[in-house]
Protein backbone atom coordinates (compact mmCIF):
# COMPACT_ATOMS: atom_id res chain seq x y z
CA UNK A 1 0.00 0.00 0.00
CA UNK A 2 1.38 3.39 -0.99
CA UNK A 3 0.37 6.62 0.69
CA UNK A 4 1.09 9.68 -1.40
CA UNK A 5 0.98 13.21 -0.03
CA UNK A 6 0.44 16.11 -2.38
CA UNK A 7 1.62 19.58 -1.44
CA UNK A 8 0.85 22.64 -3.51
CA UNK A 9 3.99 24.72 -3.16
CA UNK A 10 4.58 28.17 -4.53
CA UNK A 11 8.18 27.93 -5.71
CA UNK A 12 9.30 31.38 -6.86
CA UNK A 13 9.75 31.58 -10.62
CA UNK A 14 10.76 35.19 -11.21
CA UNK A 15 13.40 37.50 -9.83
CA UNK A 16 10.64 39.69 -8.38
CA UNK A 17 9.20 36.73 -6.42
CA UNK A 18 12.64 35.90 -5.00
CA UNK A 19 13.09 39.56 -4.02
CA UNK A 20 9.82 39.44 -2.06
CA UNK A 21 11.21 36.50 -0.07
CA UNK A 22 14.56 38.23 0.47
CA UNK A 23 12.81 41.41 1.62
CA UNK A 24 10.75 39.38 4.09
CA UNK A 25 13.85 37.88 5.68
CA UNK A 26 15.57 41.27 5.78
CA UNK A 27 12.56 43.05 7.33
CA UNK A 28 11.40 40.35 9.78
CA UNK A 29 14.69 38.73 10.78
CA UNK A 30 17.41 41.21 9.78
CA UNK A 31 18.88 38.66 7.36
CA UNK A 32 19.73 40.46 4.12
CA UNK A 33 19.94 38.42 0.89
CA UNK A 34 18.37 35.32 2.45
CA UNK A 35 16.22 33.33 0.01
CA UNK A 36 14.98 30.63 2.37
CA UNK A 37 15.52 28.71 5.59
CA UNK A 38 16.37 25.01 5.18
CA UNK A 39 15.77 22.18 7.63
CA UNK A 40 15.64 18.43 7.47
CA UNK A 41 14.25 15.56 9.49
CA UNK A 42 14.82 11.81 9.53
CA UNK A 43 11.36 10.24 9.47
CA UNK A 44 11.42 6.84 11.12
CA UNK A 45 10.14 3.93 9.01
CA UNK A 46 9.86 0.17 9.31
CA UNK A 47 12.64 -1.55 7.40
CA UNK A 48 11.37 -2.27 3.88
CA UNK A 49 11.81 -5.92 2.84
CA UNK A 50 14.98 -6.86 0.95
CA UNK A 51 16.70 -3.46 1.40
CA UNK A 52 19.53 -4.43 3.75
CA UNK A 53 20.99 -1.30 5.33
CA UNK A 54 19.87 1.03 2.53
CA UNK A 55 17.50 2.99 4.80
CA UNK A 56 19.59 2.63 7.98
CA UNK A 57 20.99 6.01 9.04
CA UNK A 58 23.87 7.24 11.21
CA UNK A 59 21.41 7.76 14.07
CA UNK A 60 20.96 3.97 14.16
CA UNK A 61 17.38 3.60 12.89
CA UNK A 62 15.66 3.17 9.51
CA UNK A 63 14.47 6.40 7.94
CA UNK A 64 13.66 8.49 4.93
CA UNK A 65 14.59 12.15 4.90
CA UNK A 66 12.30 15.16 4.60
CA UNK A 67 14.03 18.40 3.58
CA UNK A 68 12.11 21.68 3.36
CA UNK A 69 12.72 25.32 2.52
CA UNK A 70 10.48 28.00 4.02
CA UNK A 71 10.07 31.74 3.54
CA UNK A 72 10.25 34.31 6.34
CA UNK A 73 6.65 33.50 7.37
CA UNK A 74 7.40 29.76 7.82
CA UNK A 75 5.49 28.94 4.62
CA UNK A 76 6.83 26.02 2.59
CA UNK A 77 8.32 26.98 -0.76
CA UNK A 78 10.08 23.69 -1.48
CA UNK A 79 10.03 20.15 -0.08
CA UNK A 80 11.86 16.93 -0.92
CA UNK A 81 10.98 13.63 0.74
CA UNK A 82 11.91 10.00 0.39
CA UNK A 83 15.69 9.99 0.16
CA UNK A 84 17.08 7.01 2.02
CA UNK A 85 18.49 7.81 5.46
CA UNK A 86 21.86 6.15 4.83
CA UNK A 87 22.66 8.45 1.91
CA UNK A 88 21.80 11.85 3.38
CA UNK A 89 25.33 13.09 4.03
CA UNK A 90 26.35 12.40 0.41
CA UNK A 91 23.23 13.74 -1.28
CA UNK A 92 22.80 17.14 -2.92
CA UNK A 93 19.24 18.46 -3.05
CA UNK A 94 17.91 20.42 -5.94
Amino acid sequence: MTNNVTLKLQIPKTEAEWKVIANGFNYQWDLPNCLGAVDGKHVSIKKPPHTGSYYYNYKKFFSIVLMVVVNSNYEFIMAVAGINGSNIRRRRFG
